[in-house]
């Protein structure tokens, strides 16, 4: 009888024991898995694996230089959404100044900047004939390192004017409001790729007529420009085919 419970005692320790047991290469698992999980930005499965981790683990710092990185990873992803909302907002508002900007001086853009200057100012016969273009820029108030950027024929600068600004962040027409696509290209980009470029035609009311050029890359200039505009600037006209 003794003997018997002395046996039941021992099997019931070694179940202890056993139920106790961490597992390294189930916490190896947890570990690299939940690691992967960060790095793809995926917070809720890391967080699953790290509970995973805590029963597989029984290196207390491991598991508390893990938290750690949950914790920094997803505050970098906060930080991520909401740098991207700030650019995507900027995005927007510096259309919209740039648009009512090209609406108000679309017939005069000789009057858009201040301190115009001319191609070859030295060139006598070019002041009279006024066969040249002109260019200048305005500051924006509001954003920094963003101007609006004025090109446009000296002797009839309402049919052959050019408006563009750069924006940080691709844009397409339907950024533009009321369009028709006339043509779309693929270009080059920095990275060995490809991206679209559009061309279209403004119809909203205040830009009715005029057409635009833009391009679907970090870093491009937005063009807005009349449709005698090419006529005048050939290498500009070759973008468009």
């Amino acid at each position: 009888m003794r003997t018997s419970i002395v046996l039941g005692l021992l099997v019931s320790c070694n179940l202890v024991v056993a139920c106790n047991q961490k597992d390294a290469a189930k916490c190896d698992e947890a570990m690299g898995t939940t690691r992967q999980a960060l790095q793809s930005g995926q917070i809720d499965l890391a967080t699953r694996w790290r509970q995973y981790a805590y029963k597989q683990c029984d290196d207390a710092a491991q598991l508390a230089a893990l938290d750690k990185e949950i914790v920094d990873r997803r505050a970098q992803l906060q930080a991520d959404a909401a740098e991207k909302e700030r650019k995507q907002s900027q995005h927007k508002q510096l259309i919209a100044l740039f648009l009512q900007w090209v609406g108000q001086y679309r017939n005069s853009p000789e009057t858009s900047v201040a301190s115009p200057t001319c191609e070859n100012e030295q060139d006598a016969k070019l002041k009279v004939t006024k066969e040249r273009f002109c260019s200048g820029s305005r500051a924006i108030t509001g954003i920094e390192g963003r101007t609006l950027q004025a090109r446009y024929w000296e002797k009839s600068p309402s049919e052959a004017a050019l408006f563009s600004v750069r924006s940080e962040l691709p844009t397409t027409c339907t950024d533009l409001g009321g369009h028709r696509v006339l043509g779309e290209t693929a270009v080059p980009s920095s990275d060995g790729k490809t991206v679209k470029r559009q061309h279209c035609e403004l119809t909203d009311p205040s830009l009715s007529g005029l057409h635009a050029l833009v391009t679907e890359a970090n870093q491009a200039d937005i063009k807005v420009f009349t449709a005698g505009y090419p006529d005048k600037d050939l290498g500009f006209a070759a973008q468009l085919k």
